[in-house]
């Protein structure tokens, strides 16, 4: 018999059966401990309580974040905002806006970024702003600019017109406003509070303390050395740590202790009666050479920081003055250092708050306050707001882009479908206290379903002014190469440098559609007041549709290049090329004039090129109104010669479009345009 390969299995031992056992018993026990070990671990980091959270930072760390115990562990739209702004060590400059400040030709929130626009070394500051917004006007003006925005939560208080010093209203917002702050520094965040009546002309935090030393800075209406001044919580920069937020709890339980007083007047009361001094916490007195205002002026303008509208009544008052002091900042910057001591601010319009007030502090400060509220409420009558004025543009620049930056900004800006809005500007449309280019974006704003549209906006700037305007309101940007030409200043209608401009625009568009991009091209004196895209014909047999100075519906007409829709194709690329090729053999002919010719010669025809000419029901201007406003998509500023005139008349038609837009259905037909007198009288010279 043949003995099986198979190996024999014996019986178990009696000592195997224990090893086995004992084994089995120590991988249970092994196992119960990991399984409770992990579990330990996931509490441990998923809810890290107030007693947890010691033992998850080094005794180094501990001593560095004296915040710790106090701050609450968020998750949600705020502390997603905060930790998008701020800066690398948690740092965030703070506005509070409403309604009454973000309406009008020019609010006050335009003027406030226009502040850090004009600044030295202040224009990347703005991407550490958070606007906080009161109502749903304000923030979405905010998300419109495309700033960093919070909706604040307000219990049904209506915080949306303008609240003026001393009334109830100003009360509320300024103690909600607290409340808010105290939540910021409970989430570990430092930051510098800013009215949006302060103009920031140089970057502050050079000035601020750097080190840790401080833990509450604040603003004074009147600078007094060691001595307490009148605070002015307008400005302050505080750091986050357990002595502030202390601070800022105490302070807003204070809000009902005596009707008399303002959250600022509780601040100065904790001061005097030594409770800065409990907490141990350190605070400085802002010295008005820097931080200066109305109340108390800089004493030279080579050390100013800040200009606060303070000790001044009334929104139309302080745009009134702080563009005053826009005017005065643009003057002292072309002086010498040497010169600057000798810089007298002009004198603004406004009350003279801080000397009137010191007749009535006595001893009894929040009493002496309170007289003189009712003083002020019973004498001011408030300034109303001046109007603008223009700079003349000099600077020369010269850009050279490379080729592969505009591939780059097109398929950034451009719809799925490839199209993109462009328009074109230079210095002279970017200047002066409201741009012929912040017209233009207000319309976007005013205008019906036209929000989003700037989204797909390229700005193509001819200097180096005007990008870096357009970099700083977040837009998509272009900077054109020039050739050594200076297309800076204002280039008036029919004059060398306006043909020369003209000829460079077209040869750019014509890049353009060689890279594939149809385009809506718009001079920036149109307003969009609906989106065009639903008048547009959609058929895509349609490869130029162009406006008109006067429609005369299928034949021809007066074409006007400011506004038309192209379609990138063989056609439109060989229609660019003839009406480019034509510059050389058209001198002192503008472009539009010689494109005419073009399509009176049949190469429209020659090319099978599909033509529409755009009525001014829809896509109207000043040589002809649209005849009805209900349908209205564009205005442009047409048959007019100078940016003034543009400017005055176009700002007009905003006034009229808001009228409009109140009006019923059945009433818009009886609507009628403002007469555009400025652009009627711009020809008389």
């Amino acid at each position: 018999m043949k003995r099986s390969s198979s190996s024999v299995e014996l019986p178990p031992s009696p000592q195997s059966n224990q090893t086995t056992n004992t084994l089995r018993n120590r991988a249970f026990d092994f196992a119960i401990l990991s399984l409770l070990f992990l579990g330990f671990l996931f509490m441990f980091i998923a809810t890290p309580s107030s007693t947890l959270m010691p033992l998850l930072s080094s005794p180094s760390s501990q001593c560095n974040s004296s915040t710790m115990h106090k701050m609450a562990l968020y998750q949600d739209e705020l502390d997603e905002v905060l930790a998008e702004t701020s800066t690398e060590n948690k740092t965030v400059i703070i506005a509070v806006v409403n309604k009454a400040y973000v309406e009008g030709d020019k609010s006050m929130l335009d003027l406030f970024l226009d502040g850090f626009w004009h600044g030295d070394g202040t224009q990347g500051l703005v991407n550490h702003i958070l606007i906080v917004a009161t109502d749903p006007v304000s923030y979405n003006r905010c998300k419109f600019l495309r700033l960093h925005c919070y909706k604040l939560e307000v219990e049904g208080i209506n915080f949306v017109e303008e609240k003026i010093y001393g009334n109830e209203d100003y009360y509320k917002m300024m103690w909600r406003r607290t409340q808010f702050l105290g939540d910021v520094l409970k989430r570990g965040y430092n930051f510098i509070f800013t009215d949006t009546d302060i103009l920031w002309l140089r970057n502050p935090f050079s000035i601020l303390s750097p080190n840790e030393t401080f833990d509450f800075q604040i603003a004074c209406d009147g600078y007094e050395g060691n001595n307490l001044c009148y605070v002015n919580n307008g400005f302050t920069f505080v750091r986050s740590n357990n002595k502030t937020i202390t601070l800022y709890d105490t302070w807003y339980a204070k809000r009902n202790d005596d009707v008399r007083q303002t959250e600022q007047d509780v601040v100065r009361l904790l001061i005097e009666n030594g409770f800065f001094k409990e907490l141990g916490l350190n605070y400085r007195l802002l010295d008005t050479l820097y931080f200066s205002g109305f109340c108390e002026n800089s004493r030279d303008i080579g050390f100013v920081v800040t200009v606060h509208a303070n000790c001044c009544l009334g929104i139309s008052a302080k745009l009134a003055d702080l563009t005053t002091v826009i005017h005065d900042w643009e003057r002292a910057k072309k002086l010498s250092a040497n010169e600057t001591s000798r810089f007298k601010w002009l004198e603004t319009d406004g009350y003279d708050f801080a000397e009137e007030k010191k007749k009535f502090m006595s001893e009894d400060y929040v009493y002496g306050n309170l007289i003189f509220l009712r003083h002020i409420h019973e004498n001011i009558h408030y300034d109303v707001f001046k109007g603008n004025e223009e700079r003349e543009a000099k600077e020369e620049f010269e850009m050279i882009v490379q080729r592969d930056e505009l591939d780059t900004v097109l398929a950034e800006t451009s719809t799925e479908n490839k199209t993109v809005i462009i328009t074109m500007v230079n210095k002279a449309y970017v200047e002066g206290d409201k741009s012929m280019l912040d017209l233009f974006m207000d319309s976007f704003w005013l205008g019906d379903g036209t929000w989003g549209l700037i989204d797909h906006l390229l700005i193509v700037a001819a200097d180096q002014v005007s990008y870096g305007r357009c970099k700083f309101l977040r837009l998509h940007c272009y900077k054109l190469e020039t050739d050594g030409e200076n297309f800076a200043g204002e280039k008036v209608y029919m004059t060398e440098d306006f043909i020369k401009m003209m000829w460079r625009r077209t040869l750019f568009l014509g890049d353009v559609l060689k890279r594939g991009y149809n385009f809506i091209f718009t001079d920036t004196d149109v307003l969009w007041f609906r989106n065009p895209f639903s008048i547009l014909s959609p058929n895509e047999t349609i490869d130029f549709q162009i406006s008109v100075d006067i429609f005369n519906g299928s034949e021809p007409n007066f074409i006007n290049t400011g506004f038309y829709m192209i379609r990138s194709n063989n056609k439109t690329i060989a229609l660019f090329d003839h009406w480019y090729a034509k510059k050389e053999v058209s001198f002192w002919t503008k472009e539009q004039d010689v494109l005419k010719a073009l399509m009176r010669n049949g190469l429209f025809r020659d090319l099978a090129l599909n033509v529409r000419f755009l009525d001014t029901l829809y896509f109207s201007g000043f040589c002809e109104n649209s005849r009805n406003v209900g349908v209205v998509v564009t205005v442009h500023a047409n048959c007019c010669r100078t940016i003034r005139a543009k400017m005055a008349d176009l700002t007009i038609v905003i006034h009229d479009w808001r009228k409009a837009k109140g009006l019923f259905a059945n009433e818009t037909s009886t609507f009628r345009w403002s007469e555009h007198l400025a652009c009627v009288h711009s020809w008389d010279n």
